[in-house]
């Protein structure tokens, strides 16, 4: 009877340790679960919809629209690589600016010129190249020359600049090759002179846009050539060969004209609405001659006005995601922010959306975040619900 008792107590007590455990398990499980959210991506990383466009292109040779911001948006005519002529200075200078760096006020470096300076002078004078006089002795400051290269578009000046930055002008044509290359110019190719007389320099429209909204971005060279003019060491007042800076939105960038190349021309706009500007960069190539490829990049530019905006991305509130829980409840996970960026014909930079996948908690829980460019805004979902009771105890069976 003794044995039949102790057993029943054994069994007892084991019955109450399990449900002991069984409570201390529910219990835990009531208090501590986690769970993991499948998200279901609804806002689109980029806008395909676009509109129709009806710009003013030249009919001749090739020309490209860029904006600041979204690259190259339109090119017309055949992609060829062309004699950029004197837009090749442009690269110049900024491979000089990158070797020897001026910030806003500095003169920079005085540059004595030399005896194969005056002959590089000469050789161009007798090549009918723009040229600035010089002789053996004069001094320059670093911003006089860069002046004098990018307003009267000096080919003289130019090559001794190189020079001076790069010890040589093959030793220029292996930066400024590496340079253009890295700024995804990959058409564009440096030879022969640093001044783009030489018909080795060669490029496309789409190439040139893109260098010239990167040239805009130094400082001194955006500085430089929005000068109508400027006075230096024995050349006397130069004066700008853009004849488009009287119109306040044209802010640079540079001429070219040669046989080979005809006229071409970069043209730089600081377009704005409202307290918002970008710079857009049009360039023509394959002109007769530089001022009427100046003056249809104006008529091109002015054409693409209607079509580049300041829009509402993102929207405060916007649905971003739908989240699955594992019991099969749907949770939004909306934009807690705005973003706004400039659209060309509608479309925008891709978006860069990163979600998680993990929630821990029953209030409002953030799970990422939304960018463009330099704006972002984070992503938060609606309220989790409570897991189901059965759920908490017993998650493998969903």
């Amino acid at each position: 009877m003794r044995l039949g008792g102790d057993r029943k107590i054994y069994i007892q007590l084991v019955g109450l340790l399990l449900l002991t455990g069984l409570v201390l398990f529910v219990g835990w499980r009531l208090a501590t679960y986690n769970y993991s959210l499948q998200p279901q991506l609804v806002l689109a990383q980029e806008r395909t919809q676009t509109e129709d466009v009806r710009l003013d292109w030249p009919s001749y040779g090739q020309s490209a629209i860029a904006i600041e911001g979204l690259g190259a948006v339109e090119t017309f005519g055949e992609e060829e690589v062309h004699p950029t002529a004197s837009m090749a200075k442009v690269i110049t200078m900024m491979a000089v600016l990158e070797k020897k760096p001026l910030k806003l006020g500095e003169a920079g470096s005085i540059i004595t010129l030399t005896q194969a300076d005056v002959a590089s002078y000469n050789d161009y004078i007798a090549r009918n190249g723009s040229n600035t006089p010089v002789y053996a002795g004069l001094e320059l400051t670093q911003y006089q020359a860069i002046q004098s290269v990018l307003l009267p578009s000096s080919n003289n000046m130019a090559d001794t600049l190189a020079v001076w930055a790069f010890g040589s002008i093959d030793n220029y044509h292996q930066y400024a090759n590496i340079m253009v290359d890295n700024l995804g110019a990959s058409q564009t190719t440096i030879a022969g002179d640093a001044s783009g007389l030489s018909p080795k320099t060669t490029s496309t429209a789409s190439d040139m846009a893109k260098i010239a909204l990167k040239a805009l971005e130094n400082p001194v060279l955006a500085e430089i050539v929005a000068q109508p003019a400027a006075d230096v060491p024995y050349a006397g007042t130069i004066r700008n060969s853009n004849r488009l800076l009287s119109n306040p939105e044209i802010i640079g960038v540079k001429t070219g004209e040669t046989v080979e190349a005809g006229g071409n021309f970069m043209l730089g706009a600081d377009f704005t609405i409202g307290q918002k500007s970008r710079k857009v960069a049009v360039v023509v190539m394959g002109a007769d001659v530089s001022p009427t490829a100046q003056a249809d990049s104006l008529r091109l530019y002015n054409s693409t006005k209607p079509y580049i905006r300041y829009q509402e991305i993102v929207k405060k509130d916007e649905l971003v995601a739908n989240y699955q829980t594992p019991w099969g409840e749907i949770v939004a996970a909306r934009a807690t922010g705005s973003i706004w960026d400039w659209t060309w014909r509608n479309q925008h930079q891709n978006l860069d959306i990163d979600l998680d996948f993990i929630a821990k908690e029953t209030e409002t829980t953030r799970v990422g975040e939304v960018k463009l460019g330099e704006s972002s805004t984070l992503v938060e979902l609606d309220k989790l619900p409570n897991p189901p009771i059965l759920w908490k105890v017993l998650p493998f069976v969903f």
